[in-house]
C-alpha cells in the first residue's frame, strides 16, 4: 500500500494529452528544420516512445521493469546522438542538431516523469535548447524564413503545452477529465501561433528582399517569445 504522499504525487502528475503534445510539437519543430537527418531523428523518436512507456510501466506496473525501459530509452537517445556524429562528422551539423535533440529529451523528462509532478524548469530548459537549434539552423543552413518561423513558433507552443500539462496536473490531478480543456487550450494556442507565422512573414516582406531581414525578424520574435517562456 502506498503512503499518502506517494498517492497524492501520483495523482498530480502532468496531464497526459498536453504533455504528449508538448513533446510531439518540440520534436516536430526539430524535424521541420530539415538537413537530411531523418534516420537520426527516427532513432530519437524511438527513444522518446520508450521513455513514455517506461515511465508508465514504472508508475503503474513494475518499478524494476520501468527503470529498465527508461534506461534503454536514454541509451537509444544517446545512441542517436552518437550516430549523428558518426554519420556526419560535421561540427556545423552537430552544432545545429544536438541542442534540439537534447532539448526534446529534457522537455520529455519534464512532462513524462517516472516519479514526481513534472518540472517546469526542465520544460523551459528543453524548449530553450530546441529554440537554440532553430537559431543555429538559421545561421548554418539559411533556410526559408517560413521554415524558421514555424520552428520558432512550434518551440514556444511546446513550452506552452508543457506548462499547461504541469499546471493542470497540479490543480486538478491526472484522474480529472481534462481533455476538453486541453484541446481548447491547444487549439487556441495553435491559432495564435499560426497568426504569429503569418505576421512574421508579412513584416519580413515589408523591407528589402533578402535573408538578413528575415533572420532579424526571426531572432527578434524568438527572443521575445523565449523571454516570456522563461518568465516565472
Amino acid at each position: 500500500m502506498s503512503a499518502p504522499g506517494e498517492t497524492v504525487s501520483a495523482n498530480l502528475r502532468p496531464a497526459r494529452l498536453s504533455g504528449a503534445l508538448s513533446v510531439a510539437v518540440a520534436f516536430g519543430a526539430l524535424v521541420s528544420l530539415g538537413g537530411g537527418l531523418t534516420t537520426v531523428f527516427a532513432v530519437e523518436a524511438l527513444g522518446l516512445a520508450l521513455l513514455a512507456v517506461g515511465a508508465t510501466v514504472r508508475r503503474d506496473r513494475s518499478r524494476p521493469a520501468g527503470d529498465a525501459l527508461v534506461a534503454v530509452a536514454l541509451a537509444v537517445v544517446l545512441g542517436a546522438l552518437a550516430f549523428l556524429w558518426i554519420d556526419t562528422r560535421d561540427l556545423l551539423v552537430a552544432a545545429r542538431a544536438v541542442p534540439g535533440m537534447v532539448g526534446v529529451l529534457v522537455l520529455a523528462l519534464g512532462v513524462i516523469p517516472a516519479r514526481g509532478r513534472g518540472s517546469r524548469r526542465l520544460v523551459k530548459v528543453g524548449s530553450g535548447l530546441v529554440l537554440l537549434s532553430v537559431f543555429a539552423t538559421a545561421v548554418v543552413l539559411k533556410p526559408p524564413l517560413q521554415t524558421l518561423l514555424v520552428g520558432t513558433v512550434a518551440t514556444v507552443l511546446a513550452w506552452d503545452f508543457g506548462e499547461n500539462a504541469i499546471g493542470l496536473g497540479a490543480q486538478l490531478g491526472r484522474r480529472a477529465e481534462t481533455y476538453r480543456v486541453e484541446l481548447a487550450h491547444g487549439f487556441a494556442s495553435a491559432a495564435v501561433g499560426a497568426g504569429a507565422v503569418v505576421a512574421g512573414k508579412t513584416v519580413a516582406g515589408v523591407g528589402t528582399p533578402g535573408f538578413p531581414l528575415g533572420v532579424f525578424a526571426l531572432l527578434l520574435t524568438g527572443l521575445l517569445l523565449l523571454a516570456g517562456a522563461l518568465h516565472d
